[in-house]
């Protein structure tokens, strides 16, 4: 049975020869874990995605510090600067690009390119081919989570 074809049938309520399995090739998890999980991860598949690309990460050892620490400070194109102590993992925000609400008139959010001609061309056959064997997920971030991001959460909140 194929992958597409067992998350469906499951999601149907029908026979299936094994529970669908997803799993998340967090970088995190496969550089605190290394070859083993990475060799674990190959041996199970899963049914979402082909996981024969996948390597053990390699950050960038300016990205650690004197102590062998991993210590990161970044801003990214929304204008939210994070910082990140732990590699592969979701660091923390420390500064906000609308933490002066005043700066709303004036921010401007990073411009999205279309999928046009070519790119959009390549994207829907690549979309073509993996549905021929894995069920598609995509996504990720929402709006919703990006936004939390331009001004402090906390902010605004009368007691």
């Amino acid at each position: 049975m194929l992958p597409r074809a067992r998350v469906q049938a499951a999601l149907a309520f029908q026979p299936i020869d094994c529970i669908p399995l997803q799993i998340h090739p967090s970088p995190g998890g496969l550089f605190e874990h290394g070859q083993k999980l990475l060799d674990l991860m190959r041996h199970c598949g899963h049914d979402f995605d082909d996981l024969s690309h996948l390597t053990v990460p390699r950050p960038p050892a300016e990205h650690f510090d004197a102590d062998g620490r991993y210590h990161r400070i970044e801003t990214d194109a929304w204008g939210v600067t994070w910082e990140y102590r732990l590699f592969g993992v979701w660091g923390y925000r420390i500064g906000y690009p609308l933490a002066d609400i005043t700066r709303l008139a004036t921010y401007r959010p990073p411009a999205s390119a279309p999928l046009i001609g070519v790119e959009l061309a390549r994207a829907q056959a690549a979309g073509v081919a993996h549905r021929r064997t894995y069920y598609h997920l995509i996504g990720g971030i929402s709006i919703f989570e990006t936004m939390q991001s331009l001004r402090p959460f906390e902010d605004g909140i009368v007691p």
